[in-house]
């Protein structure tokens, strides 16, 4: 009787639409909560990124939207398409992680059986109506400004993605029903095979839930596996997809671990984990920097003898030095600092109305990091001033006095470029290129662009190769010759030239010096690579003489290394980020691994202005020109905040609605630490490198110059206050906002200060429109466009 009771009030609830509602709400939440890391960690974090509500900053949010317009829905359309993608893979996503949420909690006392089919597709159709809607709300309104809105094509493109990624999802559920109903009718009823599975199960039941082991779920995840393999495979190029293959990768790795009993999950991790450690751990050099086998070659035979063991991370062993590398006659020697400044009094300029020839000035570039951001901030300002300092210009001859340049991270690209330049092109005399189009039309043609088609894309190469390659790599004990650092490098073409080739023009002062200095992460040391003589820099004891040097000198330790160092590797090596490009070691016992620069100064100044406070520049500096002026680039503001971005869309708007404020606002006692941890780093460097400049400021103009006044010691800082993404991918939106930061304002002050500048000590020659610099000797490796 009460059975009977129970089941009256079942079918009564049942006839209940609330009580239908309430109980689906309910399990909904249940599940919700069991599944947390599907539901809410990989649909959800999926959702905010796509929004721009977090890694707005590395610009991830723009590799979801399309950057170039394109046309129609053809197929060809379609695989270029980071939208059309987006919705189709964000929508398989969220049925699956519905799905696997339902199955992994099915009844025990329904296991193997499971609702009516026509009822599975029904639930599942609405609840992924209701979970696949949420990112393509999350791509049709942004949370900032800076985000593009969706174009007409572009939103028809994101709604047919969205119908393919429900159709193929409710396809992918009928064909596992179907395998299942076969399997269930013959494989399990008919051969035997359930009978087999139950004797051969209990050796293993201390590992495996078998509760969770239901045939739908194993043939839905296999499904769900092949074809979202199989969308990947087709446009693995676009970063968009490359993310969700990650995703996809946490989601079945996820589904694989609640097969195992509870108790065993964390041991499974630990053996995942360790294995990864065990294979990529037996060798500590399985990323290596091209240009410098015969350095690790030199390791591996100092490690098989067995030497090495009192190397400490305070006093390591340089391999090949250690090995007895002995230096030829015709070996590298670095530049020496006089001869690299002598080219500045080779700069004749014409006499002006007083008649006497005109005192030059010392010009050093600082150009800061922060990636593409950086890369085409710096390209857009060193191409206004070498347009400025042509024959002519408000700033004429000035690119051709810039003797030294240094900088952060992606900052290094530009001025790689620059120094790579001819001397005709660096002065201004070349029409008809730009550093932008050289740098640009190099990433396009390392990505199968047709010849001088450009590109602002390197991301999408370094996802595919993390996808394909690199993450089987972890498993794998080998060396490797391919990485997502090689393919970062393959993309700046004109700066496959070793040190050493550059060495002749720049001792001649045909090419300004280049320091790049990445920081060493067991040390925390910049690694400084440089043609230049940098002694003095790299042999300045710590505080306390405990006898550790503050910096190291590559090319010190290893003079043969700048034979085979290409330009293009120690760029990759001082915009080294880890996961996006891998951590390599160096050819040192115990290695050490070179990192971004931007962790011990993100705006080049630390090393320049190092290097000019070495007394012996200093004499030079006096006895050859009227003061020094330091140009900072930097890809953000840093003393000031310009409120002259170029537009709405170009301002950085992070929380367009109350509820981010609200979200943020509530996260704020836990993120605050985090974000004041960054923020004091970043704060420190400036104020560590004002308070060097105006050390260094103060002494200097205690010095006469050669015309017989006091040494000036000024800079100007052309800032890009503009919104921009942070990694290597610059959306073209991105670049038309920075294009536009060259007349704003801050940015016209900069440049009339430097050409205020430039111009004393030149007065009568700028009156008489006289002043035109000298003619070259020789000829510089030319940088032309692809």
């Amino acid at each position: 009787m009460q059975e009977y009771q129970a089941d009256k009030l079942t079918r009564i609830a049942q006839r209940n639409p609330l009580a239908m509602a309430g109980r689906a709400a309910l399990d909904f939440f249940n599940r919700l909560g069991r599944h947390w890391f599907m539901l809410l960690i990989l649909l959800g974090g999926v959702c905010l990124t796509i929004r721009g509500s977090i890694l707005l900053d590395f610009g991830v949010a723009y590799l979801f939207r399309e950057d170039r317009p394109l046309a129609g829905l053809a197929p060809a359309t379609l695989l270029q398409s980071p939208s059309f993608f987006t919705e189709l893979l964000a929508v398989m996503l969220a049925g699956a992680a519905w799905v696997f949420a339902v199955d992994l909690d099915a009844n025990p006392n329904e296991k193997g059986k499971g609702p009516a089919f026509h009822r599975q597709l029904l639930s599942f159709s609405w609840r992924i109506v209701l979970l696949g809607s949420l990112p393509f709300l999350a791509l049709h309104y942004p949370v900032s400004e800076a985000i593009a809105p969706l174009r007409q094509g572009e939103l028809q493109r994101a709604a047919l993605g969205w119908v393919a990624g429900f159709l193929l999802s409710l396809t992918v559920l009928s064909v596992a029903w179907l395998i299942e109903a076969v399997l269930g009718h013959y494989a399990i009823d008919h051969l035997g095979f359930k009978r087999w599975l139950d004797r051969t199960s209990k050796p293993i039941s201390r590992w495996v839930a078998w509760d969770n082991i239901i045939w739908r779920v194993l043939i839905l995840w296999a499904m769900y596996i092949v074809a979202w393999a199989s969308v990947i495979a087709v446009a693995v190029h676009l970063p968009a997809v490359a993310i969700f293959a990650l995703v996809g990768v946490a989601l079945a790795a996820y589904v694989a671990l609640n097969f195992m009993v509870e108790r065993m999950r964390f041991y499974v991790i630990l053996l995942v984990f360790g294995l990864a450690l065990f294979m990529r751990g037996g060798d500590p050099y399985l990323y290596v920097f091209p240009g410098l086998e015969a350095q690790y070659a030199a390791c591996d035979r100092l490690r098989e003898s067995g030497a090495g063991h009192a190397a400490t991370l305070q006093n390591p062993i340089w391999c090949a030095k250690a090995a007895g590398a002995a230096l030829s006659s015709g070996d590298f020697r670095q530049v020496s600092r006089s001869a690299a400044l002598r080219a500045l009094k080779s700069l004749r300029f014409a006499k002006g109305a007083s008649g006497s020839a005109e005192v030059p000035k010392l010009v050093v570039l600082a150009i800061s990091g922060g990636a593409y951001r950086a890369t085409f901030w710096g390209a857009l300002v060193l191409d206004r001033l070498r347009q400025q300092s042509a024959p002519g210009g408000a700033l004429e001859g000035l690119t051709q006095s810039i003797r030294l340049v240094s900088g952060s991270s992606g900052g290094m690209v530009p001025a790689a470029y620059f120094v790579m330049l001819a001397p005709q092109q660096r002065a201004g005399v070349t029409d008809g290129f730009s550093l932008e189009h050289i740098i640009s039309a190099d990433i396009g043609a390392a990505n199968g662009r047709p010849r001088g088609e450009t590109s602002f894309d390197s991301l999408s190469p370094i996802a595919q190769q993390l996808v394909q390659r690199d993450i089987f790599n972890t498993f794998r004990p080998a060396r490797t010759s391919s990485d997502r650092g090689r393919t970062l490098e393959r993309q700046w073409g004109s700066l496959n030239v070793t040190f050493e080739q550059l060495r002749a023009e720049e001792a001649a002062g045909r090419r300004p010096s280049l320091i790049l200095s990445p920081m060493i992460a067991e040390t925390g040391q910049p690694l400084l690579i440089s043609n230049l003589d940098l002694t003095g820099i790299s042999d300045a004891p710590a505080p306390g003489g405990t006898g550790k040097r503050q910096t190291v000198d590559l090319f010190r330790e290893l003079p043969e290394a700048a034979r085979g160092l290409k330009l293009a590797t120690a760029v990759r090596m001082s915009a080294t980020f880890p996961l996006i490009t891998p951590s390599v070691s160096l050819p040192t016992i115990p290695p050490l691994h070179p990192l971004d620069t931007g962790y011990f100064d993100d705006y080049g100044m630390s090393v320049a202005l190092g290097y000019l406070k070495q007394s012996d520049v200093i004499d030079w500096i006096s006895a050859n020109t009227s003061g020094v002026i330091v140009v900072q680039i930097n890809a953000f503001p840093v003393h000031d905040a310009p409120t002259d971005a170029g537009g709405a869309g170009c301002t950085d708007l992070p929380r367009a609605s109350s509820l981010d404020a609200y979200v943020w606002d509530a996260l704020a006692p836990v993120a605050s630490p985090l974000t004041g941890l960054f923020a004091a780093r970043g704060a420190s460097m400036v104020f560590r490198n004002d308070q060097e400049f105006d050390t260094l400021q103060q002494l200097m103009r205690k010095i006469p110059g050669k015309d017989g006044k006091p040494l000036s010691f000024d800079r100007v800082a052309f800032d890009n206050a503009a919104r921009a993404s942070f990694s290597w991918y610059l959306p073209q939106r991105d670049l038309e906002c920075m294009r536009t930061q060259l007349d704003v304002p801050h940015n016209k002050a900069a440049m009339a200060r430097l050409v205020d500048l430039w111009s004393q000590g030149q007065a009568d020659a700028a009156a008489t429109g006289s002043l035109t610099p000298s003619e070259t000797n020789g000829v510089a490796l030319t940088v032309t466009p692809q």
